[in-house]
């Protein structure tokens, strides 16, 4: 780990703190396992005192890094170690005898003892700019994406989710985070075009549905094998499941609304037929009705002919309820039965 001398001295020596919180940031827990591994240089330090009397020395650096009141903590520790671990070169050997010449720092560094699990020791370090950076190419790229799904434009949406899985490389959790912030945006807009499909099928509007099941497919034959593929494969398989259902059942309910409509109109037809005839005489006489009986038979041509409007009436909302269907069934059934218990009588 290298540190400038003037960061040590400027702003107060802000700059060590700084450069300890780094540290402590890369290797997180595993500082205290990596000490031995870890050797602290210091650059640009001058080579005479701020008299101009004598060299520097190493041991006048090293006080710099004794003054613990700017860190605390955790931090002092890892200062106290470090301090510990000090070393100054010149890279033209011109230092005092406590710097470290060429050859000495390469020996010095070859039998340090290497770090045999980076992945597991060394974690990314990222600025407030880093942050700042990262979350506005994920957030670029999440547009971009969004922009071409909308438009059908899958193979565009595939190179945008390469994009950003590329930026997991950095093994942060902020920008793993920022990753999967996108890829759920993502997601949404494929569940969205299955519920639309849904809505659509349930409604009996077909065609819409059709249109969204269209989206759903290209999302799927062009985003495979990417994981947001894989489900939008299986939205697509449920979303045409249920429009094929939906379609059945309507099939189905048109069938039968069909078959009762011409049920009913035939029966209409045979009640017309009925009150139009001629009244007939009574079983067993030849004579003909007498007055009386011929009014009463008016009379009921003229109900049954009331009846026989409302039968028509009920046929017409057919389409509508299949309850009016049975239920006008039901009374020219009943009225047929009348007439001929009427006949009979």
């Amino acid at each position: 780990m290298l540190i400038n001398y003037n960061s040590l001295k400027s702003d107060r020596g802000a700059g060590l703190p700084e450069a300890l919180k780094v540290l402590k940031s890369l290797f997180g827990d595993s500082l205290a396992k990596a000490y031995d591994s870890i050797q602290l240089g210091v650059t640009h330090v001058p080579l005479m005192d701020a008299e101009g009397e004598e060299k520097m020395t190493l041991d006048d650096v090293g006080r710099l890094f004794q003054d613990t009141s700017k860190v605390t903590g955790k931090l002092a520790l890892v200062l106290s170690k470090l301090n510990q671990r000090l070393f100054i070169y010149h890279p033209m050997d011109k230092g005092h005898s406590s710097w470290l010449k060429r050859d000495e720092l390469i020996k010095l560094l070859n039998e340090l003892p290497p770090i045999r699990d980076p992945l597991d020791t060394f974690h990314t370090v990222l600025t407030v700019e880093d942050c700042a950076t990262l979350r506005c190419i994920v957030k670029t790229l999440k547009n971009r994406s969004l922009d071409a799904m909308k438009e059908d434009r899958f193979v565009n949406v595939r190179e945008s989710l390469q994009y950003m899985e590329s930026i997991e490389i950095v093994q942060h959790a902020f920008a793993s985070t920022l990753v999967n912030e996108a890829k759920e945006e993502a997601r949404r807009y494929l569940q969205s075009l299955s519920d639309k499909v849904r809505d659509n099928s349930s409604h009996g509007r077909f065609e819409e549905a059709q249109q969204s099941l269209n989206h759903l497919t290209l999302a799927a034959q062009h985003l495979l094998p990417h994981p947001l593929g894989i489900e939008a494969g299986q939205h697509c398989d449920t979303a045409c499941e249920r429009l094929e259902a939906q379609k059945a059942l309507a099939d189905r309910q048109k069938t039968l609304a069909d078959r009762e409509q011409h049920e009913l109109a035939s029966r209409v037809r045979t009640l017309e037929i009925i009150i139009s005839s001629p009244p007939r005489p009574l079983l067993g006489s030849h004579t003909l009705l007498t007055a009386s009986s011929a009014a009463t038979a008016t009379t009921q041509r003229q109900r049954l002919a009331r009846i026989s409007c409302a039968e028509s009436a009920a046929a017409g909302a057919l389409t509508t309820s299949a309850r009016v269907t049975t239920s006008a069934a039901i009374t020219a059934t009943g009225v047929m039965h009348c007439i001929k218990l009427e006949n009979n009588a």
